[in-house]
């Protein structure tokens, strides 16, 4: 309520003598509580502790300010800013001694930190320029570009430099994936159910508790298989178009396809560890020991490696048939507009990718020899080929073994496409 009034300004004024006279107390209560002598008895673990901390808290936040798209010299200002542990620590040292659960020893080396951390914040900020000099002036010419490159691409990532196919096809990317990681939930839950409760047709088997959650779990791994590959397909593909809608040739120029690779493989191995870490948290209370969990893994591994075609079809039937079935309804109810004729194209525009494996009859033919956009209605409006990009290419275009390409079409001419790719 004081900040929306009119008179905030001279209500602060008012106060800030209040707010000092209170913090003047509380740091000299804090100080009579600290015998000087004990701070010399534990001055060695009070050096040790303050410089791990202060080198901590700088080097983190600066990495964590860079991250963030942030440049050099605004990070560095940031994490010598925030080096000290600050005066709560002081609140917590006396919460903690007060209750007993603090061994009083620890005191005064926490508040020994605390003023040691406090007053080299300033002598640290101070120095930050030159530190950020250093830094620039020692450090590889090409990894002070690749900052500069980073900091455009979150800058653009950042201001929506997106179009709205791109834009579409990430949001319906991202809600495939979620479905499917709803449906691995269902599947891990189901299996933890039957742990608790066992029901007659699962007690006869008469088994230990620890085999009864391996067999369960590695069942409920397998029967999620086919949502995970479809998830890391999914993957693959954002952060294809993730990546060449952020990265510009203009501003990247020759490093264009190696920053691309780079920004399309962090999405992949990013989206795969959340991916992994779901599937642990949703499966927490059916965890083997770990030597049968990594046994179980390489296992399933193996299936996967073996029978990726294979699941892959099963995803794809399994989504052709739920997309009908919700589809049905709707036959001879949609009318067309000439005006939303643009807004439905763009929804019925779907992106995807398929590998061409070794065994593909599309390996060594030309785009126009296969015919795939006769046969299917998909185009091929992309090729990945050894760190090389191909955008449109023409009929003439030969596809090669280990080509990665780039699918436009329909949900069901897709299945389709894929299944006449690798069959």
């Amino acid at each position: 309520m004081m900040a929306e009034s009119t008179q905030s300004r001279q209500i602060e004024s008012l106060v800030e003598p209040v707010r000092d006279l209170f913090t003047a107390v509380f740091f000299v209560a804090i100080g009579l509580l600290v015998d000087p002598t004990l701070l010399w008895q534990h001055i060695i673990p009070i050096a040790g502790i303050s410089l791990v901390v202060m080198v901590g808290q700088i080097l983190g936040n600066t990495f964590g300010t860079l991250v963030a798209g942030h440049d050099l010299r605004t990070a560095v200002h940031v994490g010598t800013g925030l080096s000290q542990i600050g005066e709560f620590s002081f609140v917590i040292a006396t919460l903690g001694l007060t209750f007993g659960v603090t061994d009083p020893s620890l005191y005064p080396i926490v508040i020994g930190v605390a003023l040691v951390t406090t007053l080299f914040t300033p002598l640290w900020i101070r120095s930050a320029d030159g530190l950020t000099n250093a830094i620039l002036s020692s450090a590889p010419k090409p990894l002070v570009g690749y900052f500069s490159l980073y900091k455009d691409w979150v800058d653009r990532f950042k201001g929506g430099h997106w179009n709205s196919l791109a834009w579409k096809l990430s949001r319906k990317w991202l809600l495939q994936m979620a479905i499917n990681m709803a449906l691995v939930a269902g599947v891990m839950l189901g299996a933890a159910y039957l742990t608790k409760f066992q029901p007659s047709w699962l007690a006869k088997w008469n088994l230990q508790l620890n085999s009864l959650r391996t067999v369960l779990w590695g069942t409920a791994l397998l029967l999620s298989l086919p949502m995970l590959i479809a998830n890391l397909r999914k993957l693959q593909a954002l952060g294809m178009l993730i990546s060449e809608v952020t990265v510009k040739s203009k501003t990247a120029g020759r490093r264009t396809q190696s920053l691309r690779a780079v920004v399309s493989n962090i999405c992949l191995v990013a989206g795969t560890a959340g991916m992994i870490l779901c599937v642990l948290l949703l499966s927490s209370a059916l965890l083997p020991t770990l030597g049968v969990m990594l046994a179980l893994v390489l296992v399933l591994a193996g299936v996967a490696w073996l029978q990726w075609r294979f699941l892959v079809r099963v995803y794809a039937k399994a989504q052709i048939a739920l997309k009908e079935t919700l589809e049905t309804g709707e036959l001879g109810q949609t009318t067309v507009e000439t005006g939303d004729l643009p807004a439905g194209l763009l929804e019925a525009a779907h992106l995807d990718s398929v590998r061409i494996v070794k065994e593909s009859p599309a390996a060594g033919k030309s785009i126009g020899e296969l015919g795939l956009r006769t046969h299917t209605g998909v185009s091929i409006v992309g090729i990945e080929r050894n760190s090389e990009r191909i955008v449109n290419p023409g009929p003439d275009e030969t596809l090669h073994e280990g080509d990665q390409l780039l699918l436009l079409g329909e949900d069901n001419q897709l299945s389709k496409a894929k299944i006449e790719l690798n069959p």
